[in-house]
């Protein structure tokens, strides 16, 4: 038996399917098998939108840290000089486009 209660959106949600289900004469735990089949069909090899299979041999690929994650000296000890530099130009693009973008929209001076 599997629980998914857990707060009242998702009771609202359970609600509805049992609803639905009632409807299409099924139960709604045969919806909720044939939902998870069906996501597990479509993204049980990941999500290919985002896969990073192509540069896992490559030696010149490097994961960065992400802009919005948590940054500090320990993150960037593992880094070459050249990576140090090039994550730096990186951001100073960002930074120069994201300004330059706030300015046309008015929200950044």
């Amino acid at each position: 038996m599997i629980t998914i209660y857990d707060d009242e959106a998702t009771k609202a949600i359970w609600k509805a399917i049992k609803k639905l289900a009632a409807k299409e004469g099924k139960t709604a735990s045969a919806l909720a098998r044939e939902a998870l089949k069906e996501y597990l069909k479509r993204h049980g090899s990941g999500n290919p939108a985002y896969s990073l299979d192509p540069w896992g041999g490559a030696p010149e690929f490097r994961a960065y840290p992400a802009l919005a994650s948590d940054w500090g000296e320990a993150r960037l000890a593992g880094f070459t000089d050249k990576d140090l530099r090039h994550m730096a130009n990186k951001a100073r693009e960002a930074l120069h486009f994201t300004e330059q973008e706030g300015r046309k929209r008015r929200i950044l001076v």
